[in-house]
């Protein structure tokens, strides 16, 4: 943090702390003892593994699960990605599930090994790796195997840093974009429309299909009955059928292609909030969302899934 001139001067300090500025910018603490000779592991991980990363880890460093699993990508040396999930299955006692919550992967690994269908695979591993596991314990003795063993077989592994979002949830209740009379989408919708052998339609989005990434759609808790999509609905912010429907008419729901599966990390919503901007200026679009935040490689196959 620089303090008048141009001198630098480093502290250490939490994210809320009063000297951090607004525009302030936090690295991970690195322990002692974490040299350059396990270069292949990150150093954030190592001071995770060593138990130098402070008593409390950042989360905006660190995606840690109930499990003490720290999501990590793990990047093969060329034509080892095979032996790297084989270690981690068997060694490790890793494994995927389809149920987010019950998996290890983030993909299948049958996605991520290079096939004919997809020549090129996915070139990385994200996987929630046991931290007690990063780093041999001192006991029992001989040492249980550990991440930084597979020096010869892994190129790099790092921390899956928390993705960075706008974090707006917004409130409840109906929420027009100011974007929408900006660009005149107001004013298309008002005075043209769309003539064919079934009539005339309002040009607002019909037959257009709108898929938004982002964090999560509706995975924060109302602390009610309703869900936030169902409040969004009866509101008009969205269409669809919940609660007590859309009141403008638009009844096709929102398409949830993957929602966010966790109780960490980015659940502001914020997909919802931009699915309530494309529904203020298109209407009659059909709506989708996919989250794009759990790993690179997931966000890559929901691009290609598109």
């Amino acid at each position: 943090m620089a303090f008048g001139g141009s001198s630098d001067v480093k502290i250490r300090a939490t994210f809320d702390s009063p000297v951090c500025e607004e525009d302030s910018f936090i690295v991970p603490v690195i322990g002692p003892g974490n040299g350059k000779t396990r270069g292949f592991v990150g150093p954030e991980l190592l001071s995770l593994g060593a138990g130098t990363a402070g008593d409390t880890p950042s989360s905006i460093i660190y995606q840690v699960d109930v499990n003490q699993r720290v999501l990590i990508q793990i990047v093969p040396f060329d034509g080892q990605t095979q032996a790297v999930i084989d270690v981690l299955e068997d060694v490790f006692g890793l494994a995927y599930n389809s149920d987010p919550q019950l998996s290890d992967f983030i993909v299948d690994p049958t996605l991520i090994i290079p096939n004919n269908d997809n020549p090129e695979g996915l070139g990385a591993i994200d996987v929630f790796f046991p931290i007690d596991r990063i780093l041999p314990p001192e006991q029992p003795l001989p040492p249980m195997p550990a991440l930084i063993d597979y020096f010869d077989i892994i190129k790099s592994a790092q921390a899956l840093y928390t993705p960075f979002t706008s974090g707006v949830q917004e409130e409840t209740g109906r929420a027009i974009t100011q974007g929408d009379a900006a660009q005149g989408t107001d004013v298309v919708r008002e005075s043209y429309r769309i003539v064919s052998e079934e009539g005339s339609v309002a040009v607002d989005g019909k037959d257009v299909k709108i898929v938004v990434f982002s964090n999560s759609f509706d995975a924060n808790p109302t602390g009610g009955q309703q869900s936030n999509e169902a409040i969004d609905v009866g509101a008009g912010d969205l269409p669809g059928t919940a609660g007590d429907g859309n009141p403008n008419g638009y009844n096709t729901p929102v398409q949830v292609i993957k929602e966010y599966p966790y109780t960490f990390g980015t659940i502001s919503d914020e997909g919802r909030a931009m699915l309530h901007i494309a529904h203020d200026i298109a209407p009659g679009a059909s709506l989708a969302f996919r989250t794009g935040v759990l790993s690179p490689r997931d966000f890559e196959l929901g691009i290609k899934n598109l």
